[in-house]
């Protein structure tokens, strides 16, 4: 990575850097990287290696049932049968109807489904919506 102009900010700060590598006329402009700044940096040559470059990834899956207390769920169709589950444990999941955040548990079964618990139950009128 190689600082053309300096600018001064505070840590914390949002940062993007762009290339501008399309035509002077065109309204694009490439968005190279973008993020919080964490750390001071004052050479004009910064390794790659020195920067954390992570890449943020959503995956969907679907809830197939919730436990009687609402608190976990199995979910279904974010796994293929043969991916090992035990490298997702931990990993938070976002219930999108609810908004509620929780963490994933391991593998339920051998199909693919994987157990989620929530510190919050799950809202009630939700889960119990298909019980008669």
């Amino acid at each position: 990575l190689r600082v053309v102009w300096w600018v001064q900010c505070p840590l914390g700060s949002l940062l993007m850097g762009s290339k501008f590598d399309l035509d002077a006329h065109s309204p694009s402009c490439r968005l190279a990287f973008f993020g919080r700044l964490l750390t001071p940096i004052s050479d004009t040559d910064v390794p790659m290696s020195s920067l954390r470059v992570l890449k943020p990834k959503v995956k969907t899956g679907h809830v197939d049932r919730v436990t009687e207390d609402g608190y976990c769920v199995i979910g279904k169709d974010l796994f293929k049968k043969e991916t090992d589950i035990s490298q997702f444990v931990g990993l938070r999941v976002t219930h999108e109807p609810s908004k509620h955040v929780g963490v994933i548990e391991g593998a339920f079964g051998t199909s693919g489904k994987f157990k989620v618990r929530f510190a919050d139950p799950l809202p009630s009128e939700w889960w119990q919506a298909g019980k008669k």
